[in-house]
Order: structure tokens, then C-alpha cells, then sequence
């Protein structure tokens, strides 16, 4: 089967990666292309309707697939958590079970020490777009690259987990 490229077309909903100062690590803002060319786009955002400057190619992917959460969500696990107060979804590690609710977790978001207690409903699995543009869920632990052999510490792996993906 040849290689083909994703294409991204005026109206489509997609998700930008930022590594704007409200998270160390980045997250993913939604919004809606208003213009393209294939190399840059500019887009509306989900979460206040102005429209954004030029958006290289390379930080814009497809808006994923609803992924359930998986059952068997532990702490450790990886997720992502949509963060409510600057509207971004950002990559997050399972603390546990809130303490009076089993359909509540206490989430903490990688890079920083702010710990979310949310519900189910506003976290997800994480995802990956393969190139022939099938989204395939991440689940549980992902072992490092034998090619990033200085990659050993937790937050380093947890970073490379949430941005690479």
C-alpha cells in the first residue's frame, strides 16, 4: 500500500499541539480550520472563537476518536484530562480513585504539581495516528525507545510518553 499524507480541509475539526507556559509538558488545544494550504493553517478555537495566527502542519493532527477509558485504570497509568480552566487537553498521570467517589480520579498533570480531581467523562485514552491514518490506543505502559537509552528517569519517560504521541 503507498504512503499517503492525511489531509486536512477547511471546516475540519483538529487538535493543536502547545506548549504555551499554562503547562510545562504541552497539551492539545481543539478548534476548526479556517484556511490551509497543507504546510500551515490558521484555525477558529473550540474554546473562544477568535482565529489563530499561521499553525505549522507538523503541530496539527485530526481531532481523535472518542476512546473509552479503560477499565482497568490505575495509578501510574497515563492519560488525558481535559483541564477546564484554559480548555486544553493535557497529558496526565493517575493518582487513584477519588476518595468518595469511584467514578471521580484524582489526576495529576505531568510537569507540574497541580492534582485534578475529575470525572470519567473528562479524561481519555491516549491515542496515536498511525501514518496510514489509524488512530490506535496507547494503554498502560509504553516502553522506551532503545534509541533514547539516557531516557531513564519516570518524568523524562512520562514526558516522552505525552509529547511524542
Amino acid at each position: 500500500m503507498a504512503d499517503r499524507a492525511m489531509r486536512i480541509r477547511k471546516g475540519d475539526q483538529v487538535e493543536v499541539w502547545t506548549q504555551e507556559a499554562v503547562t510545562p509538558v504541552g497539551a492539545w488545544r481543539g478548534g476548526e480550520v479556517t484556511w490551509g494550504n497543507g504546510h500551515s493553517y490558521t484555525l477558529r478555537w473550540n474554546d473562544c472563537g477568535e482565529v489563530s495566527g499561521r499553525i505549522c502542519r507538523k503541530s496539527v493532527r485530526p481531532r481523535p476518536p472518542p476512546a473509552p477509558v479503560p477499565h482497568d485504570l490505575d495509578a501510574g497509568d497515563v492519560v488525558e484530562v481535559f483541564d477546564d480552566c484554559d480548555c486544553l487537553w493535557k497529558c496526565a498521570e493517575v493518582q487513584g480513585s477519588a476518595a468518595a467517589d469511584v467514578r471521580h480520579f484524582d489526576v495529576k498533570i505531568v510537569g507540574a504539581a497541580k492534582i485534578l480531581t475529575v470525572p470519567l467523562q473528562r479524561l481519555r485514552g491516549r491515542q496515536v495516528l498511525r501514518h496510514d491514518d489509524v488512530w490506535v490506543p496507547i494503554h498502560k505502559q509504553v516502553s522506551p525507545s532503545p534509541s533514547l537509552p539516557c531516557a531513564r528517569s519516570r518524568s523524562i519517560l512520562l514526558h516522552l510518553r505525552c509529547t511524542f504521541s
